[in-house]
């Protein structure tokens, strides 16, 4: 399988936009597709997402999602180009200004954080406007064959707790048995997940593909695949990535108070919370899509802290 260069995505775009190329630089995030920004000698700057082959069918869902949520008026950048069937499945996407949050985040006033959340919020109503699925979980379309192997919304996190597991089993840099602790607490939020509708939400709209210019909300980027039953999923997996870069969770408790979460639904997040730190040991160990296996140890050890202290809450 080979992987894509600097020098295909400057190719693409030439032969796409029929444009000369002046530069292309790697974005320094993205676990899955190999994404560069690249320059013309016009003046413009345009995203190019390239997929392998493993990765082909998830660029192809960017595509169909994209084409469901820009028309109800998801804050997403025009697509350029897509060529989902050759020999490097690429998509070019018109560059919003702006950085993912992350990046940013230190250096927002809590007014400028508000702001951002309602943004999001209102971007996960638009995408909530798309109709139910026939089950539960990311999925690349609607007739994605996984949903139907998903019919409880237990199902679903059950399933996370389980990748996980599997993850740190293969890894070796954390104990098992973090997963079985998470697990243990399950049981206490049956009636609530037995009530959860598959409703569409947008499950990546965390402290990355999310676009601040000037302390401003610019729009979301990588919509390769929406999630289909409990939006707060995506608030914890926010206040997770903030945990684990030592940040502040205002922007979340924002998040929240926008859209009127109760007692109970901030105990939820506490215990997705738990099941996103999971994941993120999980990750420990392991390369993705940049050649680079983490093997932080006071990483791991700090994450492993963060978990008794998020088991403490539920």
């Amino acid at each position: 399988m080979r992987i894509p260069t600097e020098s295909d995505a400057r190719q693409l775009v030439e032969k796409a936009l029929g444009g000369a190329t002046v530069s292309a630089k790697r974005f320094a995030t993205g676990l899955c597709h190999h994404v560069y920004e690249v320059a013309l000698n016009d003046g413009r700057h345009v995203a190019v997402r390239l997929a392998t082959e493993e990765t082909r069918a998830l660029l192809a869902g960017g595509v169909y999602w994209h084409n469901r949520l820009k028309p109800l008026g998801v804050p997403l950048p025009a697509i350029l180009h897509a060529n989902e069937q050759g020999s490097i499945p690429f998509v070019i996407l018109e560059r919003l200004p702006g950085d993912d949050l992350h990046a940013v985040y230190a250096s927002l006033s809590r007014e400028e954080k508000r702001a951002i959340a309602a943004a999001v919020v209102e971007a996960q109503c638009r995408a909530a406007r798309l109709p139910e699925a026939s089950g539960f979980g990311l999925a690349q379309s609607y007739d994605d064959p996984a949903l139907q192997r998903r019919q409880t919304w237990f199902q679903v996190i059950e399933a996370m707790l389980e990748h996980s597991r599997q993850w740190i089993i293969t890894a070796g840099m954390t104990d098992p048995d973090a997963v079985d602790r998470v697990l243990r607490r399950l049981p206490r939020f049956s009636d609530y997940f037995s009530r959860v509708r598959t409703t569409p939400f947008l499950d990546d709209t965390t402290t990355k593909n999310v676009l601040i210019h000037q302390t401003r909300f610019s729009g979301i980027v990588d919509v390769d695949e929406i999630c289909f039953g409990d939006p707060l999923l995506t608030p914890a997996l926010t206040k997770m990535a903030l945990l684990a870069r030592r940040c502040d969770t205002d922007y979340v408790q924002d998040w929240l108070e926008l859209i009127g979460a109760d007692d109970k639904a901030r105990a939820v997040v506490d215990f997705y919370t738990a099941v996103f730190c999971v994941d993120f040991l999980a990750e420990q160990g392991h390369a993705f899509n940049r050649g680079k296996i983490s093997r932080d140890g006071e990483q791991t050890t700090r994450l492993e802290v963060l978990l008794c202290d998020l088991m403490d809450l539920i």
